[in-house]
């Protein structure tokens, strides 16, 4: 998790987009998500689902995968960042490409992390444990 937090502590309030073509809403929500404070990124959060469905673009979905990073929430993020990669113009994709490769990263490693966590929980008894701890889960 620390990555995670390092990764989002390193985003910057610049826009990958040119500021004439972000809306008032997302360069407000962009201002709030630099602050990286709980509160800020929920208040971005709110204002960012305010925006009608029909004038969600590249930055909208882009600042919804920030809004996602800063929760916690990674395959949030990751998807987000991967929807504003494929609606971005030639000029913003390089940039929101850079922090979905991050977020993705960031995120085959926790799940690579879990799954060697899991697999360490059931070696660490024999099947007649197993069977043991069963016959008394179901001893009610």
């Amino acid at each position: 998790m620390t990555e995670l937090h390092l990764l989002y502590g390193s985003l910057t309030a610049v826009s990958p987009v040119p500021a004439v073509t972000a809306t008032p809403a997302e360069r407000k929500a962009r201002g709030l998500l630099s602050r990286h404070t709980p509160e800020s990124t929920a208040a971005a959060l709110r204002m960012l689902l305010d925006t009608d469905r029909r004038a969600r673009g590249a930055e909208w979905y882009f600042l919804m995968g920030v809004c996602a990073l800063g929760q916690g929430h990674l395959a949030d993020a990751q998807a987000h960042l991967d929807h504003a990669c494929t609606l971005a113009t030639p000029e913003a994709v390089s940039e929101y490409r850079t922090l979905y490769e991050s977020v993705r990263n960031v995120f085959e490693k926790k799940r690579s992390a879990d799954e060697d966590r899991r697999d360490r929980d059931h070696a660490c008894c024999s099947a007649e444990d197993c069977c043991e701890c069963c016959f008394c889960c179901d001893s009610d």
